[in-house]
């Protein structure tokens, strides 16, 4: 007898609930300093609490579905772009990256 086992429609890993993640906008502590964040379910109580809630928008510009702000993971960074992390990068580099999203919010 052969026996046909069932498909599973689950991935096949389990999405943990850790992560090391230091915020430096939105739920960071009071005074306003980073705040340093070892789980999702830690930082959806803090965000609850603050009365914020965490999601991602797509905001295409006007006449299309693309976004200067997303792009594909398929094709790398665009040319120029530096992809190291930010903890990969000097304190000057840091500032310097940090200068610049401010310049293009």
């Amino acid at each position: 007898m052969t026996r046909v086992r069932p498909v599973s429609h689950h991935a096949p890993t389990v999405i943990g609930d850790a992560c090391d993640l230091v915020v430096e906008h939105g739920i960071c502590w009071p005074g306003g300093a980073p705040r340093r964040f070892r789980s999702k379910s830690e930082m959806k109580r803090v965000a609850t609490q603050m009365g914020l809630t965490n999601y991602v928008r797509h905001v295409p510009a006007a006449g299309t579905d693309k976004s200067p702000h997303t792009v594909s993971w398929d094709t790398g960074p665009a040319p120029g772009a530096d992809p190291r992390p930010m903890a990969l990068l000097s304190p000057d580099e840091q500032a310097a990256r940090r200068a610049e999203w401010y310049r293009n919010e």
